[in-house]
């Protein structure tokens, strides 16, 4: 994990350094991919709750620079830090759907969501707007944002003040830069 982590921390930086890139963030699951990833979860303090009756929401695993590269809006709440990243602490950013549907008249910071992949709690610390990962033309789906960067597979997102496909081929050498054998699944 540890060498995961600094192959994605020095191929960040590097990007982010290319003329033309004003901000790079990672996650899992690009949004309009297709790349779905359900989490069903319950919120600790309330009754237990049976599969069937878990809520569920898009679970996404991103480093701290995603939504600026995004453009999603934190609406309450902070972004991660980079001690949260660096260790995956249990703390969740949610979105304003998952809000509406799970804490519609309760203030959502400091409560716990504990996810069907293990028994953490996962205090929520922030409130991001909605994006539409599934479709445009579908409404916003409730999304959980949990921080890492140590894993095996994950997305570059840029913002950048040019075409984006301009600088491909530099974004591609600075990745066989950090690590010649690593894969290059699509831009």
């Amino acid at each position: 994990p540890e060498l995961t982590g600094n192959f994605f921390t020095q191929l960040q930086g590097r990007v982010a350094s290319l003329p033309g890139v004003e901000s790079v963030g990672l996650i899992t699951e690009l949004p309009l991919s297709g790349q779905p990833n359900d989490m069903p979860f319950t919120i600790a303090g309330r009754p237990a709750a049976t599969m069937n009756q878990m809520f569920g929401a898009d679970f996404r695993r991103i480093n701290r620079q995603y939504f600026e590269a995004m453009r999603i809006p934190l609406l309450r709440g902070r972004n991660f830090t980079a001690q949260e990243v660096r260790k995956s602490d249990p703390v969740v950013i949610v979105s304003q759907s998952l809000v509406d549907q799970v804490f519609p008249n309760e203030d959502p910071l400091g409560k716990r969501l504990i996810l069907a992949i293990g028994d953490k709690r996962y205090e929520i610390i922030g409130v991001t707007g909605d994006i539409r990962h599934r479709a445009l033309s579908a409404p916003p789906v409730p999304t959980m944002y949990v921080p890492t960067f140590e894993t095996g597979s994950i997305n570059l997102v840029m913002r950048t003040s040019t075409d984006p496909m301009s600088i491909a081929g530099s974004v591609r050498k600075e990745v066989l830069a950090v690590d010649p054998e690593q894969p290059i699944a699509a831009v």
